[in-house]
This record gives C-alpha cells, structure tokens and sequence, in this order.
C-alpha cells in the first residue's frame, strides 16, 4: 500500500450579508481560493474511486458554514512531498531579472 495526499484547490466565497443587514438572504462573493490537504489515503482507494471530484465536491462543501462557502475547482494526487524552495532564491532571481541593487 502506498500512501498519498490529496490536495483539493476550492473557490471560497464570502457572505457579504452575514452581519444580518438587508433581507438576510446570503449575498456570496468570491474572494479568494483555498486549500484542503487529505494526509496518508491508500492510493488505490483514490485510484480506483467511482467518482473521486463528486466525492471531494461533497467533501469541500461540508466545510462550508454561514460566513464562508466553498466550491471544488481541482485536485492532485500528491505521491512524493514537493521540494522546498527558499524565498531568498526567489527574491534573488526577481532581483537579478530587473536589475536591481
């Protein structure tokens, strides 16, 4: 058995309504996206699911509550951690792009 990650990017709306001003009726406004991470799943049971986005759609929108809402966009199955790499390489690289002392 091999074990994965998956990493579900989701849209997250905002309730601009939420405070209770106006009718009351939610008013979701798209605001930014965000991140679920599943740790240490068998990569068979990912592999072979029926229908893994509805599955993580559902998953996705059980985190949703009054203040914040969010829809599935995608997702990875991650099988070996990412690399790591420094800020300072990339400021550097931005720096050295333009030109900049």
């Amino acid at each position: 058995m091999i074990l994965v990650t998956v990493r579900i990017l989701a849209q997250c709306f905002e309730n601009k309504n939420f405070n209770g001003d106006g009718d009351g009726t939610p008013r979701w406004s798209p605001k930014m996206t965000h991140e679920f991470l599943i740790d240490n799943v068998d990569s068979y049971t990912v592999m072979y699911a029926k229908d893994l986005e509805s599955v993580l759609s559902g998953l996705v929108q059980a985190e949703s509550n009054d203040y914040n809402k969010f829809e599935y966009l995608s997702h990875e199955v991650i099988y070996i951690q990412p690399s790591e790499l420094s800020s300072n390489s990339l400021e550097q690289a931005i720096i050295n792009q333009h030109d900049i002392k």
